[in-house]
């Protein structure tokens, strides 16, 4: 125990001792900041902000949720490994998850919205 409380005030910036509610709060303010991070886990998440926001977006953008949440999934994992090809579809960028979701023009699911 003697080890784990300075470790758990390091990582977690706590100044007190950390009790359970300390802990835990400060673990979800990390998470939601490393999510944040990523370009579309932050649109997801903005209902944390401004719920309205959030759900217009979902209801009136150009990608439906369970789409959103595969690219979510998709940009979490190192889907492609170490190689660094070009995409498949329009040859002209390279294959990126955020590419594919988004960007590209003759993406096969793109046309079929």
């Amino acid at each position: 125990m003697a080890v784990i409380v300075p470790y758990v005030q390091t990582r977690y910036n706590l100044i007190e001792n950390p009790i359970i509610e300390s802990v835990l709060a400060a673990q979800k303010a990390i998470l939601y900041s490393e999510i944040e991070k990523k370009t579309r886990h932050a649109k997801l998440y903005k209902v944390r902000r401004n719920e309205l926001a959030s759900s217009m977006w979902l209801r009136f953008g150009n990608i439906i949720p369970q789409d959103e949440a595969r690219y979510c999934q998709l940009q979490d994992r190192n889907m492609f490994g170490a190689e660094k090809g070009m995409c498949q579809h329009c040859r002209e960028r390279v294959k990126t998850v955020d590419h594919l979701a988004t960007q590209c023009e003759k993406n096969v699911t793109s046309r079929l919205y």
